[in-house]
């Protein structure tokens, strides 16, 4: 199978538990066989001698991981509120020309988003890579053929719980972009169900 993964970390000083469990389960992934290309932030202050990678036609075989960046703000690099770069990755994506024909040759079976810093990301990507796809999220993935390859949430904890409204609204976005949802949280499995 080939898997797009999408995630704010990575490498580049990972700061978070996002960063280990996207490490983790990319290259989990790649043991199982599958082919991983993992689509991550990089603070714009880092000086990435990997960097030339991102130019590569290559892409990963069954049993590989292969990294592509996006610049986000250095100064923003650490955070994950509201504040995080969420919105500068995202940006980075919708003009990353090439990336996006590297992503169309990949043809990913299934698209795993870590967090929901990633889902502005995974439509922006989307709507460059399958412009012909509706906007509209499928209801199931198993019940519409899709122009584009479903997309799995992986939540690690919930940040709506912290009161503040935007993690709340990202959040529930998240989920209802979703074909499905991986909860590293036991109390997201109930967040899922709340008005």
């Amino acid at each position: 199978m080939r898997v797009l993964f999408l995630t704010l970390e990575f490498r580049h000083g990972t700061f978070s538990g996002n960063g280990v469990l996207s490490s983790s389960q990319a290259h989990g992934l790649a043991k199982a066989g599958h082919a991983v290309l993992v689509v991550s932030g990089c603070p714009d202050d880092v000086n990435d001698d990997e960097e030339s990678a991102n130019l590569s036609d290559a892409l990963p075989a069954a049993g590989e991981v292969s990294v592509r960046t996006l610049h986000v703000p250095g100064t923003k690099w650490g955070v994950l509120t509201s504040q995080c770069p969420w919105r500068e990755l995202a940006e980075s994506a919708q003009l990353a020309t090439a990336l996006h024909a590297q992503i169309a040759a990949f043809a990913p079976h299934v698209v795993l988003g870590i967090d929901w810093h990633v889902t502005p990301t995974w439509r922006a990507l989307r709507k460059r890579v399958w412009p012909d796809s509706s906007d509209r999220e499928p209801l199931d993935a198993h019940a519409i053929p899709s122009a584009y390859p479903p997309f799995v949430y992986s939540n690690y904890r919930v940040f709506a719980r912290d009161g503040d409204r935007t993690h709340a609204t990202m959040e529930r976005e998240a989920i209802e972009a979703a074909v499905s949802t991986i909860a590293v949280s036991i109390f997201l499995f109930s967040y899922g169900q709340l008005e």
